[in-house]
């Protein structure tokens, strides 16, 4: 019986870390504001398990990236109304739904999880 509350416990938790949502009243930007909010820009990202990354965009369309574990990697970046797209060398095309509030920028990782852009 043990067993079977912590495998539900365990469920639950990783349907509620799939069901994020952004914040309220955020909304949708557009490519064009996308480009503008990212373009020569370094961010901060907290992830939910403790990690965090650095990320930097420039205007030419390429993308940095730094990882806490030591991961360090570049690609290319697009943007679309309401997403950033992101091509790393030799790997396909991935976009994420974005949105805005306040100045502030959230992304839907493909987990679900919904991650802060910090200016850096």
């Amino acid at each position: 019986m043990r067993l079977r509350s912590l495998l539900s416990l365990a469920l639950l938790a990783a349907s509620s870390a799939l069901a994020q949502a952004f914040p309220d009243g955020a909304t949708a930007p557009t490519a064009e504001a996308l480009t503008q909010h990212l373009g020569e820009r370094a961010f901060k990202i907290a992830l939910a398990d403790g990690h965090s990354w650095r990320l930097e965009f420039s205007r030419r369309g390429h993308f940095f990236i730094n990882t806490l574990g030591g991961f360090n990697g570049r690609g290319s970046w697009r943007t679309e109304d309401g997403k950033v797209c992101t091509i790393p060398p030799g790997q396909a095309e991935t976009c994420n739904d974005v949105r805005m509030q306040d100045g502030q920028m959230y992304m839907k990782r493909l987990s679900g999880e919904i991650i802060k852009y910090l200016p850096h």
